[in-house]
């Protein structure tokens, strides 16, 4: 599924740093992460962290993501283990 820009929310912000949640239909792989977010680029910053939560075989999962590099054509993040 492509990224919704309202399933993504500010959870908290301080001197520079957002910490995000996102809401994804879908578990992603690190593959499927590259230009996901691209249409977010105006307002990720470089180390930004996001908290993603989505569906695994009936359960609720998460993962957390590092927003690596934001540049003009788009956002590269990372899945942390």
């Amino acid at each position: 599924m492509p990224f919704s820009p309202k399933d993504l929310s500010v959870l908290a912000y301080a001197t520079g740093f957002t910490l995000w949640h996102y809401l994804c239909r879908e578990d992603l792989n690190q593959s499927a992460l590259s230009n996901y977010f691209d249409d977010a680029k105006d307002v990720f910053r470089s180390g930004d962290i996001v908290m993603m939560s989505y569906v695994r075989e009936g359960l609720t999962a998460c993962a957390w993501l590092v927003v690596v590099t934001v540049r003009e054509g788009g956002v590269s993040a990372i899945r942390v283990p």
